[in-house]
């Protein structure tokens, strides 16, 4: 059984997670699903985020780098790369302080670029390539695999072809 939330703050941080659960089961349940929903439920979730009543910094601690990833891996799930670019943009620039959390980022706007059609996008790692690649995480290292799987059947695009020498070399 879930704990019962007291503090105004704790209530807060369950009532972004409560609505953006809702919009991630729903859209498990559908894989496209219903995009106005998921509309309104991120728009709750920042409206929420962003209410003064409760807040406390010095017990809550949310960056809104944190709310730009979540609501962007939100939109990602239905195929809203448009959206979902700007979200995972924003929390990319907002987490340069924490290089593990940036590098995830990273990749999922890299995912993003290719489920999009963008599959030059995918070379945009090469940029970052190195600082995946030094950190040690599993699951980056796993997720970069899966990215490099991705690109490469189209190993004739230049940026692909780039990103592909550096997994070669590494």
């Amino acid at each position: 059984m879930a704990p019962v939330l007291t503090r105004p703050q704790d209530q807060r941080i369950q009532s972004i997670r409560d609505h953006l659960g809702r919009t991630d089961q729903h859209l498990t349940a559908d894989h496209h699903g219903n995009r106005a929903e998921m509309t309104r439920a991120v728009s709750r979730a920042f409206r929420a985020y962003g209410s003064s009543r409760g807040f406390d910094p010095g017990l809550v601690y949310l960056p809104a780098a944190e709310m730009s990833g979540v609501s962007g891996k939100v939109h990602m799930r239905p195929g809203e790369h448009a959206a979902t670019t700007a979200h995972l943009r924003d929390v990319i620039a907002g987490s340069s302080v924490w290089p593990r959390e940036r590098a995830s980022w990273q990749l999922h706007l890299t995912h993003n670029s290719i489920r999009s059609g963008d599959v030059a996008a995918g070379g945009q790692l090469t940029d970052t390539f190195a600082t995946i690649t030094e950190l040690a995480s599993a699951r980056l290292q796993r997720r970069l695999a899966d990215v490099i799987t991705l690109v490469h059947p189209y190993s004739t695009v230049p940026e692909v072809r780039e990103l592909l020498g550096l997994w070669a070399s590494s």
